[in-house]
């Protein structure tokens, strides 16, 4: 549980009539975990209220919870998630980082569902699974009725050589994808259908290089401007291992939309990370905000499990995808170093996302960058820094471009075996051509709270 008041000199994030406000936050925590012969049960969330009143939410949750349950041993699973965040709803308006701001841009996203799958071992040849998924994304909140509500159904067959067995390894594959948009105010129908069928081969050249391959074909029925969505895919690629630290997987192929070539790279030291993706794929405004599902907010830049809450308030997600729904071709590139000493950590991070609908190839194009520092002043006390830029832009209106900067200092104490006290203060610029909230502003904000654990 922790409780804090957070003081804002313009709590609206506007050019003019800037208006200064004392919010008042409340956090409850929890953490859940779980384990029988036969079920595993991971929860951890909290839930931020704040006085804001108006057009503002007043909670801000965040949940991340997941269940398997072996319903006949060694063959039948059931798998269960849910996760609950907020986001913003329009990227080109003015957000904070935090939900206790009145730009009435923000909106809570639930994501929940589950799939039974069937494993089993095919004589001395293969490992089959069958999979089934059943999810629902639903909003929250003042926004509920600006994004579209929505239902997906996922089936998957894989049939895969054993591990180990060859230096030759084969995978057949299946899947099936249907989303249903619940809304009624897009101009398209943007329900979406997607199959695809195909090959993967790997060929173990020795310990440390390996050929990959793929070759399938896939059957879509989205809205598309692109001539042809329905094609064969094929990729091609190597992956290197020179160490158990190190490793390099990377490649080129084509789909229906073009080329997709695509590299990840990871290092790992005993005081050093480095990591780097880049992939160009298909993918919709639905999973992009779902992003928080892959839980890395447990763990630090090392992987080291954390305590997500530390009492602060809760950011808002920083996955940004556009307001309307519908496939897109995403070509992402993300990047992150981190090095650790005995008592401070820094890392260096940047990312980007180019997003091109298909319903009318416009393209939006997210840019972020961050260095972050760490130190621990005392056994008790440490303080933290982050120089942040953002850019945000529209390929329809360069009206609706924007730069941020963002510097935030913060100390945290802790006061007894089970409580600590931080305090953190922020200054954002934000440079853009438009009006209002999608204008320039300015804004410091200073956050004290106060944080309690139960055991």
């Amino acid at each position: 549980m922790s409780a804090g008041v957070i003081y804002t000199d313009n709590v609206r994030l506007t050019e003019e009539d800037e208006e200064s406000r004392a919010i008042s936050i409340v956090t409850p925590q929890f953490s859940i975990k779980g384990q029988g012969s036969r079920m595993v049960v991971n929860a951890v969330g909290a839930v931020e209220f704040n006085d804001l009143g108006g057009d503002a939410d007043s909670a801000n949750p965040r949940l991340l919870a997941d269940a398997n349950l072996e319903l006949v041993e060694d063959h039948f699973f059931l798998d269960v998630d849910a996760d609950a965040h907020q986001t913003s709803v329009d990227p080109f308006r003015a957000s904070g980082v935090e939900a206790a701001s009145q730009t009435g841009n923000t909106t809570t996203v639930y994501n929940y569902g589950f799939s039974p799958y069937f494993v089993s071992r095919v004589g001395e040849l293969a490992d089959l699974k069958v999979s089934y998924g059943y999810d629902e994304q639903r909003f929250s909140g003042n926004n509920r009725d600006t994004i579209e509500d929505s239902n997906r159904h996922t089936g998957n067959i894989l049939l895969e050589s054993l591990s180990g067995r060859s230096r030759l390894s084969w995978a057949l594959t299946a899947d099936y994808n249907k989303t249903d948009y619940l809304g009624e105010n897009a101009v398209f129908d943007l329900d979406t259908e997607q199959r695809t069928a195909g090959l993967q081969l790997g060929y173990e050249l020795s310990r440390k290089w390996q050929l990959t391959g793929t070759f399938g074909k896939e059957w879509n029925d989205f809205v598309s401007l692109n001539p042809s969505i329905d094609d064969t895919y094929w990729t091609a690629g190597v992956v290197w291992t020179p160490t158990r630290r190190t490793k390099i997987d990377a490649g080129y192929g084509e789909r229906f939309f073009g080329n997709t070539p695509y590299i990840n790279f990871s290092h790992t030291a005993r005081r050093t990370v480095w990591k780097l993706g880049y992939s160009r794929d298909v993918t919709d405004n639905r999973s992009l905000r779902e992003r928080q599902r892959t839980g890395n907010f447990l763990t630090d830049e090392f992987g080291q499990p954390i305590d997500p809450f530390t009492g602060e308030p809760i950011p808002i997600d920083e996955y940004l995808t556009t307001l309307n729904s519908g496939i897109r071709v995403n070509e992402r590139f993300d990047s992150s170093f981190s090095i650790k000493g005995n008592r401070s950590t820094v890392t260096i991070s940047a990312r980007q996302s180019k997003q091109q609908r298909q319903v009318e190839l416009s393209e939006s194009t997210f840019n972020y960058a961050q260095v972050k520092f760490t130190r621990n002043l005392s056994r008790n006390l440490s303080a933290n820094m982050a120089v942040s830029w953002d850019e945000r832009k529209n390929s329809e209106d360069n009206a609706l471009d924007s730069v941020t900067y963002r510097l935030r200092l913060g100390l945290s104490i802790e006061v007894g075996p089970m409580s600590s006290l931080s305090a953190a203060f922020t200054h954002s610029d934000r440079d853009a051509e438009g009006t209002d909230q999608f204008g320039s502003h300015q804004e410091n904000r200073l956050s004290v709270t106060y944080l309690i654990r139960f055991k």
